[in-house]
Formats: C-alpha cells, sequence, structure tokens
C-alpha cells in the first residue's frame, strides 16, 4: 500500500480490507465551492458498503471539507457489484421523482463493455436518456470501466401487458349443490376489474409514462376546439400546474354536451381533470385524456401576493420593461396599453417608479397614460404617484489613452520597456495582487533585455487563476514578497517609456503596490498596444494580444500564453511591427499618437461604461430626447452610445446616476481609490450598487472570488461615494418583476441580439443568470444587512426617496387638447411660406365658381361657410341682417345673408375672426367671467370650427399638394373613408367624391340643378347621382353631368366641424417614394420623420427560442404545451425596430422634434434616405 493512502486510512480510522493495494493518484480541490476530489487507484471495486464508509469517515474527519468525490480507478474488469451500484443509482432517481420507480429490480444486461439496460417504450427511453450522462459517470467513479447503454424494445412491454391482463382474470371457485345428485362445476366468465378512482392530485411534472386512473389539477392556458370529419368534436386544452405543462383532450359526439363543455371551460380557470396519461399518435407525446363528467372546476391557488408593508417605502430607480430590447421581460402590451411595472407600483402602494429602459423611451407614453389617468383620481398633488422617466444607456470616454501621460520624446531609436503582469485576480484596489511581472527592453526591434520574477502572494492562488497562467502556489512558494520585486522592475525599467497589452489593467496592479508600499507615484509613460490596435487597426474587430500576433505574423504558442515573460516579448515583438506603420504614417513623437483617431471618430473607440439619465422636469425630458437621438444615430456604433462630453452639454434638468456592474464606478472601483476614484464619482449625481445577488454572475465567471468580495466592493464603493458627498442609492437594476419570471430572461437572453451580438450575460462560464426582480422594501433592506440597520435604511429608503423627491410631475406627451400642431407650409421654392387659410379658400371658391358658376348656389355657400369654420358665420350674418332689418322678408334676408357670407369668406380669416369677434362681445355673459384679452381669444377659438376655424387648413393643404404632386407626374391618387364628405377636400382635388345630394351640372354654362320639375329635392329621391336619369341643360341645351353622393359633413369633422380630419389617400406604389420626398420641400428637410416601429417577439419565434434554450441545456423531453406556456412569458419583448412603409411624421418648424420624442435609425442601423 502507498505511504499516503496508509496515511490517509489511518487519519481517518479506516481498516484496510478491499484496499491493501490502493494508493492516491492525486487530490484535487476545487477552491470555488470547496469541492475536494481524491482520485484512488485499486486492483479491484469496492463493495458498495466499503466505498460509502471511505466517504463518510473522511466527511466526518475533515469537517472544513463541504463536500468530496471520490473516484476509484482500476484495471480491472470485473462486473462485481454492478447490480448492487446501479440499482442504488436507480432508488436514488425515484426518490427525486416517481417515473423511476418504474425501473426498480430492472436488470442490467453486459456484453463486453457495454452495460445494456432495457427500455420498453419511448417515454421510458426519454427518462432514462435524462439520467445517462450522470450514470456513465456515477459507474466510472465508483470503478466500472463500461459504457452505459439504452435499448429500446417495445416488443417486450407488449409481452407484459398481456402478463398483466392474464394477472387481472379472476376464477371463481366451484359452488356445490345442497342437492345430493352432482352438479356440473360453474366458472364465471372472464372478469376484469375496474380500479377505484384514485382523486389524489398528481404533478403534472411526473406524468412521465402511460398511466390509467389519475387526476390531476391545473389552469387551462389556451384552448383549441375542431371537429373531424367523422362528427367528433376535439377539444384540446393547454394546462399547466406551474410545475409543468401537458395537452389535455377531450372528445365527444353529442352537440348538447359539447355546449356545456364549452360553456365549463374558461381559459384562466383551475380544474381537476380525471382520466389518462397515453401516448398521442398526432402530437407524438404523452397527452391526458379526460370526459366531461370527469372533470370539475376547483378554486385557483393561492398565489402568493408579493406586497410592501413598509410604512415608508423604497423607491426603484433603475427598471426596465420589455422595450429594453431582448433582455427585459417586465410586462408591456403595446396592444392593450398596459405596463406591469407601473400598474403592480400603484397597486403596491409606492410613491413612484423609474423606467430607464436600454438606449430608448418606448414605454413612456403608456407608462405616462396610466400614470395620468391614476392621478386624475387624486386631489391631493402630493399622493400623486410620480413616473421617473430615464434611460440606460453607454457612455464613451472622450480621450482614448493610447498613451498614458505622453511627452514628446522621438519614437525611433527609443528602448521600450514592455512588461506584462499576472494576478491573483482582477481587484487592485482590494484584495488582489501581482504573482508575476516579466519584462523585456526592445530596441530597434532586438530584444536587449530580460525581467522576469514569480511573487509569492502568501496566499493560495485562486484554481481559475492557475488554470488560466499555469502558475501554482507550489511554484510561488517561498519567492519573494510583492514590494520587493515591484522596486526591483521599477529599478531595472528605469525612465524609459514602457509599452503594455490592455495597459490600463497592469498599471492598476503596478499602481497599487506602490501606493501599498510607500513606493511613490508611478509617472511612466505608457503605450497601449490594445488602444493602439483600435486605432491602428480599424478594419478588425478583435484586438486580443492573441489576434494581434496573428496579424502581425509574430511566432506564438498559444498554451505559453498568460504567462507575463512570454506575453511581453509576443507584445514587444507586435509594437515594433506597429511602429513600423507609424512610421509609414509619418508619426514621429509618442505625443503625436494621441492625433491617431479623429474627433469625430473618438465614439468608436473609447472606453464605454453604463448610466442612467433621468428627467427631473421638462427640459430634463428635452435633453434625454436629444440624448437618445444622438446616441441612436450621430453615435451609433455597434450600440447606441453618447459622447461624456456630449452627455455633459446636455444634463440640464437631468440627474445622472452610475448604473449597473457594467458602470465606470463599479468597473474602475476595482482598480482605484482614493483621489482617482473620488475623480469618477464626481461626474454622477447619484451612485448606485445592487444586491449581492445581482453580481453572482461575475463570481461564476471569476471577476469576484466569491459574495464576500463582492460585498467588500459594495462597501468600498459606498464608502467613497459617501466621502465625496454624492448619494448613494442601492437599486434593483429590475429585469422580471416577480423572481419566478426569471426563466423567460433567461431564455431571452440566451438568443443573439438583432443589430448587437450576444447579451453579457449569454456566457458559457455562466450557468445560472442572477434574478433581477422587483424587490420590496424589506427584501432589499435584508439583502444590504450586511452594511449594518442604519446605512441599509439610507441607501434603500432615505436616499431613493430623496432623489423621487427631486424630480418634477413632468407632461410626457404634450396635451393638445386633441388638435395637433399644425406644420407651416412651405411654397415650391422651399424657402417662403404659404398663408394656409389663403391658400385654402382661393382653392375651394376657384373649383367651386369652375363647377357652379360665378354665383355660387346658396345651399353650396352655406355648405362651404359650415365646412371652414363651421356654423358661426353664417349665424353671425343671419343675426346682424334680421336685427337692422326687423321686417325684411324671407328672400331678401337670404339674399343679404349669402352676400355678406360669401364676401366675408372670400377676404379670409381675419375678417372672420373680426366678425366672429364683435359676436362674442355682444354675447358676453357673466358667465364668461372677465372681458380680458386672453379669455376673449379663448372664446373665440371655441366659437369657430371647421377647416380652417379649428386649424386645420395647413393638413388639408398637406393633402392636396401631395395628390396635386402625384397627379402632376401622371399617377392617381385613390382616396378613401370618410373624407369623400367633405366638400372641400372634394373643391380642392383631395378626392374625386362629391358629397353633396345628388344634383346636376352642366360642365358648359355651370348651371346646376338640385330640385325635380316639381320643386322636391332630387337627393330625396336618389341617394346617389349616378342614379339619376339622363338630363338635358335647359340653358345650353348640352348633356348634364350627374353628381352627388349625398355625404354630410359631420361623417368628417363632426356635428360642429370640430373633428381632427382623417384624411386616408392611396398613393401609387411607383410614385410613393416620391410623395415621401416631396414633404420634405413642403415641411423641410428637418422637419420629416418616418414613422417608427417596435417588431416584438412573436408566439411562433418565442417558441423557438424555448425549444432552443432547452436543448441548449441539454434537456430534449420538454413537452410541447409546457415550451408554449413558457414562450407566452417571452412574446412582447422589443426585439427590433424598423420604419412604417407609408408613415411621415411632421414636426412643425417652429419646434424642436425633441420637444415630442427622440428619435433613431430603424434597425439600430443607419438609414438610407430618412
Amino acid at each position: 500500500m502507498q505511504d499516503k493512502m496508509e496515511r490517509l486510512l489511518n487519519q481517518i480510522g479506516m481498516n484496510k480490507d478491499y484496499l491493501e493495494n490502493a494508493s492516491i493518484d492525486k487530490i484535487i480541490v476545487y477552491e470555488k465551492n470547496n469541492l475536494w476530489e481524491f482520485i484512488i487507484s485499486n486492483d479491484k471495486v469496492l463493495p458498495v458498503y466499503i466505498y460509502d464508509e471511505l466517504c463518510n469517515k473522511i466527511m466526518n474527519t475533515f469537517k472544513t471539507i463541504k463536500d468530496i468525490n471520490v473516484v476509484i480507478t482500476t484495471n480491472n474488469n470485473s462486473n462485481e457489484y454492478l447490480e448492487n451500484y446501479f440499482d442504488r443509482l436507480i432508488d436514488l432517481f425515484s426518490d427525486e421523482s416517481i417515473k423511476y420507480k418504474t425501473f426498480i429490480n430492472r436488470k442490467l444486461n453486459i456484453d463486453n463493455d457495454n452495460y445494456i439496460f432495457d427500455v420498453y417504450n419511448k417515454a421510458e427511453l426519454a427518462y432514462m436518456t435524462e439520467k445517462k450522462e450522470y450514470l456513465n459517470e456515477m459507474l466510472n467513479r465508483y470503478g466500472f470501466n463500461g459504457n452505459f447503454v439504452l435499448n429500446l424494445c417495445e416488443n417486450k412491454e407488449n409481452d407484459i401487458l398481456n402478463q398483466i391482463e392474464k394477472d387481472k382474470i379472476v376464477n371463481i371457485p366451484s359452488m356445490v349443490s345442497p342437492r345430493k345428485e352432482s352438479v356440473p362445476d360453474k366458472v364465471e366468465e372472464k372478469k376484469y376489474f375496474r380500479p377505484k378512482k384514485d382523486t389524489s392530485i398528481t404533478p403534472i411534472k411526473d406524468l412521465m409514462y402511460e398511466v390509467d386512473n389519475i387526476t390531476i389539477n391545473g389552469m387551462i392556458f389556451g384552448m383549441d376546439m375542431f371537429e373531424s370529419k367523422s362528427g367528433y368534436k376535439i377539444i384540446t386544452l393547454k394546462v399547466t400546474d406551474n410545475s409543468d405543462s401537458i395537452y389535455v383532450k377531450m372528445f365527444t359526439k353529442d352537440n348538447d354536451e359539447y355546449a356545456r363543455i364549452k360553456d365549463l371551460l374558461k381559459v384562466g380557470s383551475w380544474y381537476n381533470f380525471y382520466g389518462k396519461v397515453a401516448m398521442d399518435k398526432y402530437s407524438n407525446e404523452l397527452t391526458f385524456t379526460t370526459r366531461y363528467k370527469d372533470v370539475d372546476k376547483t378554486e385557483s391557488p393561492e398565489k402568493e401576493k408579493v406586497v410592501d408593508n413598509a410604512p415608508v417605502k423604497r423607491v426603484e430607480l433603475h427598471a426596465h420593461t420589455m422595450m429594453s430590447q431582448m433582455d427585459g421581460i417586465t410586462n408591456v402590451d403595446l396592444n392593450k396599453h398596459t405596463c406591469e411595472l407601473v400598474s403592480k407600483c400603484i397597486d403596491m402602494g409606492y410613491r413612484g417608479v423609474a423606467i430607464t429602459d436600454h438606449s430608448g423611451c418606448q414605454a413612456f407614453p403608456i407608462a405616462y397614460d396610466i400614470i395620468k389617468s391614476y392621478n386624475k383620481k387624486i386631489e391631493d398633488p402630493s399622493k400623486h404617484f410620480k413616473g421617473l422617466y430615464g434611460t440606460e444607456l453607454t457612455v464613451v470616454d472622450d480621450t482614448v489613452n493610447i498613451v498614458v501621460r505622453p511627452d514628446d520624446r522621438i519614437l525611433k531609436n527609443l528602448t521600450y520597456v514592455v512588461f506584462d503582469t499576472e494576478t491573483t485576480g482582477f481587484n487592485a484596489g482590494g484584495a488582489d495582487q501581482m504573482i508575476e511581472i516579466g519584462a523585456v527592453k526592445i530596441k530597434d526591434g532586438a530584444i536587449i533585455d530580460r525581467f522576469d520574477e514569480l511573487i509569492d502572494p502568501g496566499r493560495h492562488i485562486p484554481d481559475k487563476i492557475t488554470e488560466l497562467t499555469c502558475i501554482t502556489d507550489d511554484m510561488v512558494k517561498g519567492k519573494d514578497n510583492e514590494e520587493n520585486v515591484t522596486k526591483r522592475f521599477l529599478e531595472w525599467a528605469g525612465d524609459n517609456p514602457m509599452v503594455a497589452h490592455n495597459a490600463k489593467f497592469d498599471i492598476s496592479f503596478i499602481s497599487s503596490a506602490m501606493k501599498k508600499y510607500n513606493l511613490g507615484e508611478f509617472n511612466s509613460t505608457v503605450i497601449d498596444t490594445l488602444e493602439l490596435s483600435r486605432a491602428l487597426d480599424t478594419g478588425y474587430s478583435r484586438h486580443s494580444l492573441s489576434a494581434l500576433v496573428k496579424r502581425y505574423n509574430v511566432p506564438w504558442d498559444e498554451d505559453a500564453h498568460h504567462r507575463a515573460d512570454y506575453d511581453a516579448e509576443g507584445t514587444a515583438l507586435v509594437f515594433y511591427k506597429m511602429l513600423g506603420k507609424l512610421f509609414t504614417q509619418n508619426f514621429e513623437k509618442i505625443s503625436d499618437l494621441e492625433k491617431l483617431i479623429p474627433k469625430d471618430e473618438i465614439y468608436k473607440f473609447g472606453r464605454t461604461y453604463h448610466f442612467n439619465a433621468i428627467a427631473l422636469n421638462k427640459t430634463g425630458l428635452k435633453n434625454l430626447f436629444k440624448i437618445i437621438s444622438l446616441a441612436n444615430t450621430t453615435y451609433l456604433y455597434k450600440t447606441p452610445r453618447i459622447l461624456r462630453s456630449k452627455l455633459n452639454e446636455l444634463r440640464e434638468g437631468l440627474i445622472i446616476g452610475s448604473g449597473c456592474y457594467e458602470s465606470e464606478v463599479f468597473i474602475e472601483g476595482r482598480s482605484k481609490e482614493g483621489e482617482e476614484l473620488t475623480n469618477i464619482i464626481n461626474f454622477y449625481d447619484y451612485v448606485e450598487v445592487q444586491p449581492p445577488e445581482v453580481y453572482d454572475h461575475l463570481i461564476q465567471t471569476s471577476d469576484f472570488k466569491d459574495v464576500n468580495e463582492i460585498k467588500e466592493h459594495i462597501k468600498k464603493i459606498i464608502n467613497a461615494t459617501r466621502e465625496a458627498g454624492k448619494i448613494i442609492v442601492a437599486t434593483g437594476d429590475v429585469h422580471h418583476f416577480s423572481r419566478e419570471d426569471k426563466i423567460y430572461r433567461e431564455i431571452i437572453v440566451n438568443q443573439k441580439v438583432p443589430g448587437g451580438g450576444r447579451h453579457p450575460l449569454a456566457k458559457s462560464s455562466i450557468k445560472s443568470i442572477p434574478s433581477q426582480h422587483f424587490r420590496t422594501t424589506e427584501e432589499m433592506l435584508n439583502d444590504f444587512a450586511f452594511l449594518g440597520e442604519e446605512l441599509a435604511y439610507d441607501i434603500v429608503v432615505t436616499n431613493t426617496n430623496k432623489v423621487l423627491d427631486m424630480v418634477d410631475e413632468i407632461e410626457v406627451i404634450i396635451d393638445t387638447g386633441g388638435i395637433p400642431f399644425s406644420p407651416r407650409v412651405k411654397s415650391d421654392d422651399g424657402k417662403s411660406y404659404l398663408d394656409c387659410p389663403r391658400v385654402v379658400t382661393d382653392l375651394v371658391f376657384d373649383r367651386a365658381k369652375e363647377w357652379y358658376g360665378d354665383d355660387l348656389p346658396h345651399n353650396i355657400e352655406e355648405r362651404i361657410s359650415k365646412e371652414l369654420y363651421g356654423d358661426i358665420v353664417y349665424k353671425c350674418w343671419k343675426e346682424i341682417i334680421s336685427e337692422d332689418n326687423p321686417n325684411i322678408s324671407d328672400d331678401e334676408l337670404d339674399s343679404k345673408l349669402f352676400e355678406n357670407l360669401h364676401n366675408t369668406l372670400v377676404n379670409g380669416f381675419d375678417e372672420v375672426k373680426m366678425l366672429v369677434s364683435d359676436y362674442v362681445k355682444k354675447h358676453w355673459s357673466e358667465e364668461d367671467g372677465e372681458m380680458t384679452d386672453k379669455a376673449l381669444d379663448k372664446k373665440i377659438k371655441k366659437s369657430l370650427g371647421g377647416v380652417i376655424g379649428g386649424g386645420f387648413d395647413p393638413i388639408y393643404l398637406i393633402a392636396q399638394r401631395l395628390v396635386k404632386h402625384s397627379n402632376d407626374e401622371g399617377f392617381l391618387v385613390g382616396s378613401r373613408g370618410s373624407v369623400g364628405s367633405s366638400f372641400v377636400a372634394t373643391m380642392m382635388g383631395i378626392t374625386e367624391v362629391n358629397p353633396l345630394p345628388a344634383h346636376y351640372r352642366c360642365l358648359k354654362c355651370k348651371n346646376s340643378i338640385f330640385k325635380d320639375d316639381n320643386g322636391n329635392d332630387l337627393g330625396a329621391t336618389y341617394s346617389s347621382g349616378f342614379d339619376l336619369p339622363d338630363k338635358i341643360c335647359p340653358n345650353c341645351g348640352e348633356h348634364m353631368y350627374k353628381d352627388g353622393q349625398d355625404m354630410p359633413f359631420a361623417t368628417f369633422l363632426g356635428f360642429n366641424a370640430d373633428k381632427v380630419p382623417d384624411i386616408d389617400l392611396n398613393f401609387s406604389d411607383l410614385n410613393q417614394a416620391s410623395a415621401h420626398e416631396y414633404t420634405k420641400v413642403l415641411f423641410g428637410v428637418d422637419n420629416v420623420y418616418r414613422a417608427g416601429t417596435i417588431g416584438t417577439v412573436a408566439e411562433k419565434t418565442a417558441f423557438g427560442f424555448v425549444k432552443g434554450y432547452f436543448e441548449d441545456k441539454g434537456i430534449m423531453n420538454k413537452r410541447s404545451c409546457e415550451i408554449e406556456r413558457l414562450a407566452m412569458g417571452c412574446t412582447g419583448v422589443k426585439r427590433t425596430t424598423g420604419q412604417h412603409p407609408g408613415g411621415i411624421v411632421v414636426v412643425p418648424d417652429y419646434m424642436d422634434v425633441s420637444d415630442f420624442t427622440p428619435f433613431q435609425f430603424p434597425a439600430e442601423d443607419f438609414p438610407i434616405s430618412y
């Protein structure tokens, strides 16, 4: 027996039976989860009880170990004890789920090196496939060298079923007759027992094989009904109990029963279903079958309601909705106009909530509408719910540090010190330190000197670091400490300029060591080959050292990568070749390298960080819109981003927060401290920290060692922020409302973001994403309990409410009373503006006279007056003439009335306003209050209606000019809908429909006839002019044109002509682009935008996402019904954006687009013409 093994057995107090020839090959320690793996060679497999005793004694002896694995390796191919170990594993599975009980006592067949296990149907095959990899792993761990193989033999199942049926036959014993004579024994016919109805509820997740006599309880979340050719009504229900889902089928031919079924079953309700589970030949998966009489409606199980009972509640300042592209899951339904985040926060009694979606504000309209409706019902403004409107964006540092501390030394003939460090982790300002400094001196392409020293950190090197660098504890044991090695390196380097790849990282550790050991300030000039590559090799996307050595043809061994000396030499040779490129571009001095990146290209290369911006007031909202617009257009590079200088320029009315784990404070706080960290913090108005759980993925990626290191980092940020005099707040970085919804986000972040690559959480090292659900005040206080009660309360409650109080109630959507802002319309020269009321009036009367003569019929004058200004002009003149001429006849009244009416209309809008003003003054009452200019103007506007009076004349004129433009280019334009009821639209050429009652008009002499020979209106008999009989003009003898479709104007603009017109025009697809371009002439190129669209994840797409997610996880037997249920939680998430094919948005040139909305390129890409 090996000495090590003997010492171990003695230490744990175990005898040597079965282990006489054992030896310890190695012991592997997994520090992250405190798991020890003992790999032991032996000449034979251990009996189960010996193996268990060995494991238990190791665990009991070494109490600091959290868990162990004992792996037995043997060259002996004996399969002794195989059945014992296998039976134990099956028992273990059966304890987890009843579906594995069917495999108990089933034998394992051995064929050479294969352990063959028979399964009798596809369901069994699926169950055991789930465990196949684990079984192989465990059997190998026990010392068996064979391969576990599944064998599907469905015939065997039939044999077993036949045997079961035989076993069900009951033979009744013979009865002896009391008579003396013997009677032949009677044998009962074969009978089958029907099992008693089992009403115990089985979870749907346990329905993994065919079974009869079973009851499930679940909620219907979908329902399909279908009638087959044979007359069967087939009802397919999608049922879930939230543990899993299954299709439930019902069949009936009875129409009455079918009606009762439809009446009973409702989506969203819970039921008990009694029936059986069988493989469905159509869906090829297990399906539950039941009957109407076996379905009972039940109460839905009480869902634990999330409540916040804190007397003073916190405020969430960082929350995402489904409008955060392929990231947020908090529901926003664009069709139903609902926002889960806002509605639930209102219901739970919070004072407000921030909406901070990524790079946009597409949830604002719905959120604002819900908040506005809620606040309308609350009289006390101090109790209003407050929406905090913001966004999470990426800020780009304007200064790209190709050179840290540049000087004017000539690049040629210098000796450069190219260095690299290896460290215990990434937190230079925390507990991490250097474990190796490697460097070379290079001059004119030749390596002239080397430096390489390992450093003993005095503690265990994390396994991940050892895996990356191959530096082990044994290698550094007894080496010099960090202080002395750093001193020697700095002395060796001297005043020479330095070079490093990703220099910020290496500088942070050198600087930290110098501060730690009072070695002075690190003031060397350092050139960063990472930033230099980004500036010099703009055509490449990868700038890692591995990518650079290939690009510059530098010999490289990838296996030696991540050792400081080797990386330093590779970096040096790459840098020398980079210098060659620089010399050809006439760069002479080190300071010249700063000119490599043009100022207008800097946004592509600067260091990026996340931040939050929240509008404090209306000015801030406008600036927020400007920032979002610039980020999505001018500075769009792979993802939306904004320059720090531009953010500073536009930060009036905004409060800037540091953001999430990708924020500047969180990232730089790991390598900086003191004044440097304070300077970073000072840029922000408030700094955010999230609960340690939200940073859990950073442990999985080895950015942090464990949760304690994360907590220390949070404490560091909090202390630095308080010292800087800034507000520190705890936020949840909310991406889904309840913890249970995390599964939907896991599915979503597993997908590629259109135009944006993979989600940052979609890394192979991240096995489980953190839960970023909405946390109550109590939850958040518990999460930060490690800070102490007082400090936790400050950052969770006091400070978040302080931020809320800084923000005004903001009108996100300008209330125009339903009337849009009218744009000014330019003439065709693109410079001067049209007088819209004048142009509209002229167009209408010119066409009217062209059709009906210079003296327009009174009914047409009245129709034009009403459409242009409502009833008010007619009403004014009728009153004036009646009062001035009390005895006037009706005919004379009509004559004077229409003469004055015509002149007023033709003279234009100013004369109409004067007339109405006199009328309003005359009828001013006490109810109208004091007659101020403002009150008078308001009542005049209210009295006016119609196209011009209501301010709709620009809309009419826009339509007229677009139609004319298309007509002039040889294309017809069709109108549809209620615009045909506007006679003004007809006269302007917008529509070809004449809405007047049926009538005749002469195309030659302009005569028109509206009555028949008996004096009756033609419209009373004929609904359309097309139906009129032919007629000769009595004046000139020409055939008269039959016109009029009898459409009242109220259809279009309402009874007082005050409805916003909706003009629908159909342009030829061949001319649509030209019509769109012409809008730029009408309104100016800076005032015309294409309407945007939001593409969300659709049901079928979501189904594919869920299926792909499970495939990636190696889960292949998820039921389609459960996939459908999970897909429902993923539908509606913003996936992409686009342009409406025909929608044009016009911003009045006297306002800015940022008064209303931000803008962006479609699909986060560059535009063609808009």
